[in-house]
């Protein structure tokens, strides 16, 4: 297999690099510097701040889908494409720049009630004050007796499960905890640490195990005696819309509420306080409270609005004109935080989440190689062959990955056709040469062909093979098209109103580019094609961060196969910093629990609140050290 600059490319590139990496290319220790053919000029990367600066302005908005901004930040996009010579795309013999699709939009409840009845006792619980309808139920009305389902669990540890082998909650209001068993101070029985919650506390796992037994609807609420805040806060629509809405009414009770409710429908008189200790011993199963019955009543509206992916097209010639390399970055974000998930709680609805980093920087970084192969293109030899470069905006990115999804599925392009998909998600915060990319296992070729365009771009390359993720690649690799997704790192600023344009390095987003526009090339004017494979055994390359905490570090590696957390730089003023974090450090144990790498770190952080003290062991110069932090807000405060 020959790519035309990767004869040249090698001959400068050390015979280890050349090799064939198993499991995960970490880079060199030290990252060489760009060859100087290969550096961006100071022209490409004034112009890559100025389209960070214009995307993240106060005048677009935030970019959420169906709002005045995005639709801006598109006629935005459009007019870049043109201006460098792209043409609209071309389905079904109609040009446009743009894919448009639908999204949800607001959400309205338009009636909800909660009538209950026992003997000597009847009334209704008052909406927004004692139940709330969740943002996964269904319309209509259920009607049926009680039964207690404990927390929910399937499956947890030494064999627990709040079900027995053959339940059927058919024609029954299901019960159902919050969060998991607990000891007598009111936290985890499971949770490795001292405070937080095992991923068997999830809502979703347990909605699906409850809803798999077909009731006909279901109260949820938090056990009393629970040590966690969100006990004293009734779930909302708004907050718990995640996942394909069920079929049956299911709403939110204050504990108060349900506690009152379980006494007068259990024959035996118990409490929920006796229910949720049998439940928390494991020894409850489904518990039928049968002297009272429960109508539900919800219905609720979501408005659909439509939003677009825009995309530009640079011809192919000849021979490979039909076959295509997609480069692609999402437009959207959170607006003022009511789209995906704010980190920062208190300022969503009041304050501008810009979304510098994510993710106007993918975008001026997919402008930016499309220019630059509209140049190389141009100078193509006449009869060269090539394949065409599709360059491809995503909206609803943050709402779960909707825009890749609708091109995929939608088919607007025949899958077979597409050769590779390279994705741009956060490539603005260019760290000590750090770039990590997943992917690599994608394609039969990565692990011969990718080596020397690290070391000629001066990257230090910290790279995962799975196609999985959550970004827009995952699309496309499950659509069978060999992917890459180039990402600089998370930081504190994720999905929060200080992502802001002047914390960019935009030397370094206009350096991955290149990077990209160069890999591209080679890649569309190569007559062999990319050799798609599934990987197995794969997690996510780039977990969110949604926690509420910090710790204040830069991670220093992605790289799912190195144990711990290695950490980066230390951020000034930050709990991190007054620990005695420092860089180079290897956290391997969070309040005793090891630590199998930063995936286990980011699981680890997210199970905690500000305030809360944790024990760490790092790795230091060949040496173990104890050290004791005390978590910040994600806010910044201490």
């Amino acid at each position: 297999m020959r790519f035309t600059r990767l004869a040249i490319a090698l001959a400068s590139v050390p015979a280890a690099l050349a090799l064939t990496l198993p499991v995960a290319l970490v880079g060199c220790a030290a990252s060489p510097e760009p060859a100087a053919d290969a550096a961006p000029s100071s022209e490409r990367v004034e112009v890559f701040q100025r389209r960070v600066d214009t995307l993240a302005s106060v005048s677009f908005g935030g970019r959420a889908p169906g709002t005045p901004g995005i639709e801006k930040a598109a006629r935005h996009i459009e007019g870049e494409l043109a201006a460098m010579g792209a043409e609209p795309f071309t389905r079904g013999g109609t040009a446009s720049w743009r894919l448009p699709f639908e999204v949800a939009g607001e959400l309205e409840i338009q009636r909800a009630s909660f009538a209950y009845e026992a003997p000597g006792a009847r009334g209704q619980l008052r909406l927004e004050e004692q139940f709330n309808p969740l943002g996964i139920s269904g319309e209509g009305s259920a009607e049926g007796t009680l039964a207690f389902v404990g927390y929910g669990i399937e499956e947890g540890p030494e064999g627990y499960s709040s079900f027995g082998a053959t339940e059927d909650l058919s024609g029954k209001i299901a019960v159902l905890l919050r969060f998991e068993p607990l000891d007598d101070r009111g936290r985890s029985r499971w949770s490795q640490r001292d405070e937080g919650w095992s991923n068997a506390a999830g809502l979703r796992a347990k909605f699906d195990a409850v809803l798999e037994r077909n009731p006909a609807g279901v109260i949820f609420i938090s056990p009393p005696g629970v040590d966690d805040p969100r006990a004293d806060t009734l779930p909302t629509a708004r907050s718990t819309r995640f996942g394909e809405r069920a079929g049956v009414p299911i709403v939110a009770a204050t504990t108060e509420a349900a506690g009152r409710l379980v006494e007068l429908a259990d024959h035996e008189g118990r409490s929920l306080m006796d229910l949720r200790r049998l439940a928390d011993e494991g020894e409850a199963g489904v518990i039928d409270l049968s002297a009272a019955s429960v109508r539900l009543d919800v219905s609720m509206t979501i408005d659909r609005v439509q939003t677009d992916n825009v995309a530009g097209v640079i011809p192919g010639r000849g021979a490979l004109a039909d076959e295509w390399i997609v480069i692609g970055a999402h437009y959207d974000h959170l607006g003022l935080g009511q789209v995906g998930t704010s980190r920062s709680p208190r300022d969503v609805g009041t304050k501008l989440h810009p979304g510098a980093d994510d993710n106007a920087s993918g975008v001026a970084g997919v402008l930016q190689a499309g220019e630059e192969l509209a140049e190389m293109y141009a100078s193509l030899p006449s009869g060269a062959d090539a394949r065409s470069i599709l360059l491809l905006f995503f909206s609803a990115e943050e709402s779960g990955l909707l825009g890749s999804r609708d091109f995929v599925e939608k088919a607007r392009l025949d899958p077979e056709s597409m050769v590779a998909m390279f994705n741009l998600d956060m490539i603005g915060r260019l760290r000590r040469d750090a770039l990590t990319v997943s992917g690599v296992g994608t394609a039969r070729q990565f692990d011969d062909l990718l080596p020397s365009y690290w070391d000629r771009h001066g990257f230090r390359a910290e790279l995962t093979r799975g196609g999985l993720g959550p970004s827009d690649h995952a699309s496309f690799y499950r659509g069978g098209v060999p992917v890459l997704s180039f990402f600089t790192g998370l930081h504190e600023d994720y999905h929060t109103p200080a992502d802001t344009p002047e914390k960019i390095n935009p030397e370094g987003g206009a350096r991955i580019a290149s990077l990209v526009a160069e890999l591209a090339f080679d890649v569309a004017t190569t007559p062999e094609r990319l050799e798609y494979v599934e990987t197995r055994a794969e997690r996510p390359s780039m977990p969110r961060m949604r926690s509420s905490v910090r710790l204040g570090f830069m991670p220093g590696s992605y790289d799912e196969t190195e144990r711990g957390a290695v950490v980066g730089e230390v951020l000034e003023d930050s709990p991190a910093e007054a620990a005695g974090l420092r860089e180079g450090d290897r956290i391997v144990r969070w309040n005793g629990e090891e630590l199998a790498n930063i995936f286990s770190y980011m699981q680890a952080l997210g199970g905690h609140k500000p305030g809360d003290r944790v024990d760490l062991v790092v790795e230091r110069d060949g040496r173990e050290v104890e050290l004791t932090a005390t978590l910040g807000s994600s806010d910044g405060t201490r």
